[in-house]
């Protein structure tokens, strides 16, 4: 309460001109960053769901084309079938699963960590999964052939192209405001001082 009682001070004590400057300067920068906060939190909402989906359409092809391995057990061709989830660098590890739910074949990429997930699940539903947990991105999906469930494929991804590009999201907001200051800054001076000459201008009778 003291630093708002003495920022109150301060105001009442500046001029004309001077206030109506930091009101404008305090209004653009409230506004921008209210607005800068809105549009972040739209796109990392947007960089989720993107990741998601990306992710979702690499398991489901990578999937489809491991059916005649999981039908057979062909563990090797499998392994073979995997390796092409590479494609996307982000993919951290992908796993393949028989109808019962043991693993048949793991691809990892090179110089990641050995992933936590279990060598034996249950039986694939209907439907996937997508869950964010720990800065990874874990994508469950079934496999069919011929409308039967063979199978799923769990494919992990990190979550490092979000965080770049919120990175280069906040630079340039944070560049944008630096600009925006000084602008509101200098026109709400040649505001301030134009309204001051009126003022002072002495008027005729």
């Amino acid at each position: 309460i003291p630093m708002f009682n003495s920022s109150g001070t301060w105001f009442r004590r500046q001029s004309v001109a001077r206030k109506l400057t930091t009101t404008a300067l305090i209004t653009t920068f409230v506004t921008l960053i209210a607005a800068c906060t809105v549009f972040a939190a739209t796109f990392y909402v947007t960089l989720r769901s993107r990741l998601i989906v990306d992710v979702t359409m690499l398991a489901d092809i990578v999937g489809t084309n491991s059916s005649a391995a999981l039908t057979f057990k062909d563990a090797g061709a499998a392994s073979e079938t995997l390796r092409a989830t590479a494609v996307n660098e982000h993919i951290l590890d992908a796993r393949l699963y028989t109808r019962d739910g043991a693993l048949l074949a793991t691809y990892l990429r090179p110089g990641s960590p050995r992933p936590a997930a279990p060598d034996q699940v249950g039986p694939p539903g209907t439907t996937g999964t997508a869950q964010y947990g720990r800065g990874r991105l874990r994508v469950v999906r079934p496999i069919s052939l011929n409308h039967e469930i063979i199978g799923s494929i769990a494919v992990e991804a990190d979550t490092y192209e979000i965080w770049d590009r919120l990175t280069r999201f906040a630079t340039t907001v944070a560049l944008t405001l630096f600009l925006a200051f000084w602008l509101a800054l200098a026109l709400s001076r040649a505001t301030a001082r134009l309204k001051g000459h009126r003022a002072a201008a002495p008027t005729d009778v």
